[in-house]
């Protein structure tokens, strides 16, 4: 039976076992050093983290449905920190009472505009809009505000004011986010405007 001869040692890792073996001052270096990168590497990690987490801003208290609800339904809803850049326009801070003014999703966070008895959040712009081509609507329904075609926001229906002349049909106050009342009032001046009403 014959044995295989195993390959010499190289002389490189021969001679670094031997400096090691003779200074044992070198290996415990050797081990500080790869403490200290391993060190170094975790709280790099541990800055970046902190880095992306301070990109988000500071957080939030927000309202979110815990299940999905329908228009008068009683709220279910459960708190939860959001970054305020996730936060939507009329996100409430204070738990919801009541019952759903409209349908809401499981997780989506509670805004005024799905309150019942809704109205319109400090800070937001009301405008006079053509009822033409409009749903009948009463203040306090959640609508849609539509320019040449595209969704723009939405917003809360206020009192309508019909006009006197019947191929111009009145107009309806509606409240809007200050971030899209601009949007809104280029395609106004555009006549490229419809109200929708959510059901």
């Amino acid at each position: 039976m014959q044995f295989r001869r195993l390959p010499p040692v190289p002389p490189i890792a021969a001679k670094a076992r031997s400096a090691l073996s003779q200074r044992p001052w070198l290996y415990w270096m050797v081990v500080a050093v790869a403490g200290l990168t391993c060190w170094w590497a975790v709280q790099s990690a541990l800055a970046a983290a902190d880095r992306r987490a301070d990109a988000w801003g500071t957080t939030r208290t927000v309202w979110v449905a815990s299940r999905s609800l329908d228009a008068g339904d009683e709220w279910a809803v459960k708190a939860e920190e959001f970054p305020l850049a996730m936060v939507p326009s009329g996100g409430v801070s204070a738990a919801p009472t009541g019952v759903a003014g409209r349908s809401v999703g499981a997780g989506e966070v509670v805004t005024a505009l799905d309150l019942s008895d809704a109205a319109p959040p400090t800070g937001w712009v009301a405008m006079a809009l053509p009822r033409t081509g409009a749903p009948s609507l009463v203040p306090g329904d959640s609508v849609v505000v539509f320019g040449n075609g595209s969704e723009v926001c939405d917003g809360l229906a206020g009192p309508t004011v019909e006009s006197d002349a019947a191929s111009m049909g009145g107009t309806t106050e509606v409240w809007l986010p200050p971030d899209c009342a601009a949007t809104v009032a280029v395609h106004l001046q555009a006549g490229t405007v419809v109200l929708a009403r959510h059901t």
